[in-house]
């Protein structure tokens, strides 16, 4: 099975634990689905308070340059173990998937080993800017869906955006 990490996006509505309502209006503000469907993915109103980039709040899955649902619209839900609460609803990708984002990679793959090393230097310089330009709402979503704690979630970012670091 494809595992995505949690970062999250559009369709909302649901009623989450401790009583928090995702409402018509953050869905109108943000342009997301009011689907209330529990196959539809969610937000919870705590999360998108949170996090300042909405961009950054995905319920789907990458696949080949394009967000994409499980073909069968099966999700599950991302909860913060500190509290229980559903932050989210995610596409849970499947073997189906996993086969169509292997082949997409593979087909990828050509154009990216045509580039020049300086080329591609470029390309992943411009991620770690953008990872880096995040990395406060990248800890706080790393919080939620952990339940660690802030610090540790910042400690944990700074090794990884150091491995993106050197890979340039």
């Amino acid at each position: 099975m494809l595992h995505t990490q949690p970062l999250l996006h559009r369709s909302i509505l649901a009623v989450l634990r401790q009583g928090r309502v995702v409402t018509q209006a953050t869905h109108q503000k943000y342009g997301m689905s009011t689907k209330t469907d529990s196959t539809q993915p969610l937000l919870s109103n705590h999360l998108v308070e949170l996090v300042t980039d909405k961009s950054l709040l995905k319920t789907e899955c990458l696949v080949g340059g394009d967000w994409a649902r499980a073909g069968d619209g099966a999700t599950f839900e991302v909860d913060n173990p500190a509290t229980g609460d559903v932050i989210a609803r995610v596409a849970r990708m499947g073997a189906n998937e996993t086969r169509a984002a292997i082949a997409k990679a593979a087909a990828s793959f050509p154009q990216w080993a045509a580039r020049t090393g300086k080329e591609r230097a470029a390309v992943l310089h411009a991620w770690y800017d953008a990872i880096v330009d995040a990395a406060d709402d990248i800890t706080t979503i790393m919080t939620l869906e952990s339940g660690k704690p802030k610090a540790e979630a910042k400690a944990e970012f700074a090794a990884g955006i150091l491995l993106v670091l050197l890979s340039i």
